[in-house]
């Protein structure tokens, strides 16, 4: 999947391995202002896994931003960041539900492009 995606949106870096090294490369690409926030949350989940003595940390933080690049790729994280606004600011759960059955199966989508559908 991860290849017809790629080939259908023109210079659009294949989904890369959920390693430190590739996703920043694939941000670098895709999305350059991510950066100081994945370095920020790569130092963070090294932290927390020294002083857990777990590799759990570093397990989610690439989970979390394989899907970010997964999003970027699809061309769908910046809706995924509107409708997160869009939710903040609704007045009523009426208003959220709508919001919330699109960001869900952006996030679907974004999940399956990763690799862990």
């Amino acid at each position: 999947m991860s290849e017809a995606t790629a080939a259908g949106r023109p210079n659009v870096p294949p989904q890369p391995p959920r390693t430190l090294k590739a996703l920043r490369e694939a941000l670098e690409l895709l999305c350059p202002t991510a950066l100081p926030q994945f370095d920020r949350e790569a130092a963070d989940a090294m932290s927390r896994a020294r002083t857990q003595l777990a590799a759990t940390p570093m397990h989610q933080m690439l989970d979390q931003w394989a899907h970010r690049v997964a999003a970027e790729r699809l061309g769908t994280a910046r809706r995924m960041d509107e409708l997160v606004q869009q939710m903040e600011a609704a007045e009523s759960m009426e208003a959220v539900r709508p919001l919330l059955a699109e960001l869900r199966q952006l996030q679907d989508e974004a999940e399956a492009e990763a690799g862990r559908a």
